[in-house]
């Protein structure tokens, strides 16, 4: 075997001619390298750009095939698009020209209608024309004889008119204190059963609207409660020493005015020099607590001995303010719901006026249309005519309250 050459052999260069040897230095060996290195990265880089040519030139020619196949199908598909773009403009060709011909009738058609109407037109009104003429001779001839009774008569009316509006004026506020009276009154007789009693005192009589007499289960009277109803602009104090005297008049125990302007300072209710003011939102509810209290006394008063007598226990307890702390929370109670129910009337009540006013509106002009044919046709009635078969509801008539 032959021995492994030395680092030193290695690097030795031998002449071909005088077979000299002589080492390699390796600045030498650097530059042989990197000659070398060049060369393999020069063919290396040539072959590269050999290859991306070739794959560029093959990828442009599948291009250009997939191109010409799309174009292909494009264009088919374009031809098909066309064929059936013909069909549908023919058929849509022939819907144009019936939709013509069609419009073409109509026109026609309602040219003849309206040249008929416009006959028909002209036919009615030349005859209502002469119609009118001979109505209009018929009536001149006879309201130039009639044309001054008529203006005195309506003179008249006039006049009666005016004096019946001043009466209603008049009479309004006392109708308006009634209703009041009416709606407490019933809702007393609802809310009091047997064995109360709810007296009505008599219209024109001194004395308050109504009492409400207390029993108990065996019938016995344990106490009255008196009642004045006011439907007025203002408070007027001297309401107070009325119902004083009045309360001595039926000897009842409690005083109560129920009055829509309350006094200054008096938002529901209060007491003042022994008598209740109330609202009407809240005089039903303080008639339970005076009742209950009244009841509640009388109890106590068969219980002991020695009591006072029974005006003066309930006229010491209904000025105390025990009493008066147990009414507000019951009116209290009552109150946030019958607010709400005030409001909800309010709107209603609102919407109802409204419809009234309109409904008398018209009834009056058609009242006045009815008396003005009546008087150029010289007939007193027009049953035909009246609202209502000639009827209308009369007003309750009641006499005067002090």
């Amino acid at each position: 075997m032959n021995p492994t050459p030395t680092r030193l052999e290695i690097n030795d260069i031998e002449c071909p001619k005088c077979r000299h040897k002589f080492a390699l230095s390796e600045a030498v060996q650097r530059s042989l390298a990197d000659q070398v290195q060049n060369q393999v990265q020069g063919s290396l880089a040539q072959e590269r750009q050999r290859l991306e040519e070739e794959l560029k030139k093959q990828a442009k020619e599948d291009k250009e095939k997939a191109l010409a196949l799309e174009r292909k199908k494009a264009e088919a598909a374009l031809a098909e698009k066309e064929q059936e773009y013909k069909a549908e403009k023919e058929v849509l060709d022939k819907s144009i020209e019936k939709q013509k011909e069609l419009f073409k009738q109509n026109a026609e058609l309602e040219n003849k209608v309206k040249s008929f109407e416009l006959t028909i037109l002209e036919r009615v009104k030349a005859a209502k024309q002469e119609q009118d003429k001979a109505t209009r001779e018929a009536l001149d001839a006879k309201t130039k004889l009639e044309k001054g009774d008529l203006e005195r008569k309506l003179e008249i009316v006039n006049k009666q008119l005016e004096e019946a509006q001043r009466k209603i004026n008049q009479g309004s506020q006392e109708a308006q204190g009634e209703v009041l009276e009416e709606q407490f009154q019933d809702a007393l007789e609802r809310s009091f059963g047997k064995p109360d009693k709810i007296r009505e005192i008599k219209k024109g009589a001194r004395g308050a609207d109504m009492a409400l007499d207390i029993h108990s289960p065996q019938g016995v009277l344990l106490g009255s409660i008196l009642f004045e109803t006011k439907r007025t602009e203002k408070w007027n104090s001297n309401w107070i020493e009325k119902i004083k005297g009045d309360l001595l008049e039926n000897r009842a125990d409690v005083g109560v005015i129920i009055a829509t302007n309350l006094p200054e300072g008096v938002r529901y209710f209060d007491q003042i020099e022994g008598v209740y003011i109330a609202s009407p939102t809240c005089g039903l509810q303080l008639a339970h607590v005076l009742r209950e209290t009244i009841v509640s006394v009388a109890r106590e008063k068969n219980l002991q001995v020695n009591m006072e007598d029974k005006a003066q226990v309930l006229y010491n307890y209904f000025r105390s303010s025990e009493f008066k702390q147990r009414v507000e929370r019951v009116v209290r109670a009552v109150l946030e719901m019958r607010m709400d129910l005030e409001k909800e009337k309010n709107a209603m009540q609102r919407l109802w006026s409204a419809r009234d006013e309109q409904i008398h509106l018209l009834s009056s002009s058609f009242a006045s249309l009815v008396g003005k044919v009546g008087q150029l046709a010289d007939v007193k009635d027009i049953p035909e005519l009246e609202l209502g078969g000639g009827t209308e509801p009369a007003l309750p008539k009641k006499g005067a309250k002090s």
